[in-house]
């Protein structure tokens, strides 16, 4: 019994709030893990502020855009292949300065073109060329020329149908200067030019004139005559009619002469009738005459002569 007391006396318990050794090492094994997270975390940090990152990048290829210088051209000529005659190693669109066509005076130009590939792997290139333009072989003084397209038969102009004429006004210097039209030789043709003027630059300028039929003026209080033409079944029946009427002078019977007289009479009207009446009024082609278009500076003047047959209406 003493024994017990003393062992009961001699027995400690820990205070309240005190972890228990069990929960020490729960707590331990919590700080050691979040620790190791830290560290992970921290070494990634520093992996990626340290790695380097590689971008490839891809810089266009050069076209290849090759373009020689052209020889030497007359004043008046328009540039074409001959002198826009750029090349490049890939397929593209070729953009002039200036574009074909133009027609160029004497002097020194400087052509240029600018390369668009189609493939996007390849750069826009653009280039330049040196041109001559040599003075072309005209009488000195010359600013240029007129030239036509007219048809080898005779233009036929009625008042029903106009007809064209095409010319074109081909400078041989830029002066500036402009181009007046006028047309000449016929009194019942009228001329209307488009445009009504040009101006000398560098670009030939196409010009187109109507003609058409101008009535003569009628006298006051006279009628219009109308054109007549004999028709030639009507001059065979008239022919007819005249020889049967000689004939008919003779007979001795006067009653037969009126029987004859009578019968002529009702043959040339029914000749007429079939015939067409024996005469036909209508419109007459004359014969060609000369009508002259003449273009023309203040220093200058260049003319074409145009075959022209008219018709009345």
């Amino acid at each position: 019994m003493r024994k017990s007391l003393a062992q009961a006396g001699n027995t400690t318990s820990a205070p309240a709030g005190t972890p228990s050794r069990r929960d020490e090492t729960a707590t331990a094994r919590i700080r050691n893990a979040i620790a190791l997270v830290c560290l992970a975390l921290t070494g990634l940090w520093a992996h990626a502020q340290t790695s380097t990152r590689y971008v490839q990048v891809v810089n266009p290829a050069d076209p290849g855009l090759v373009w020689s210088t052209p020889q030497p051209i007359p004043a008046g000529t328009a540039l074409g292949p001959a002198q826009l005659s750029a090349t490049a190693s890939t397929a593209g669109r070729f953009v002039y300065n200036p574009p074909a066509g133009t027609v160029v005076a004497a002097g020194e130009y400087t052509l240029s073109v600018t390369f668009t590939p189609t493939n996007p792997n390849y750069f826009a290139a653009s280039a330049t060329v040196q041109l001559t333009v040599t003075p072309a072989a005209t009488p000195p003084g010359f600013q240029f020329t007129l030239a036509s397209a007219l048809p080898a038969a005779p233009i036929a102009v009625t008042a029903a149908l106009p007809a064209t004429v095409a010319l074109t006004v081909r400078p041989l210097v830029n002066t500036g200067q402009t181009v007046t039209f006028q047309c000449s030789g016929l009194a019942h043709v009228a001329c209307a030019f488009s445009p009504v003027s040009a101006r000398l630059s560098t670009v030939a300028v196409p010009v187109t004139v109507t003609l058409t039929y101008k009535p003569p003026t009628k006298i006051a209080g006279a009628g219009a005559l109308p054109s007549v033409r004999a028709h030639p079944g009507g001059r065979t029946v008239a022919a007819t009619a005249v020889l049967i009427f000689l004939m008919l002078l003779t007979p001795r019977s006067r009653r037969a002469v009126v029987r004859v007289r009578r019968l002529a009479m009702g043959a040339v009207l029914a000749a007429t009738i079939v015939s067409g009446c024996g005469w036909s009024h209508g419109a007459v082609l004359g014969s060609p005459e000369t009508l002259t278009i003449t273009a023309a500076t203040a220093q200058e003047s260049h003319s074409v002569e145009v075959a022209v047959a008219t018709q009345e209406p």
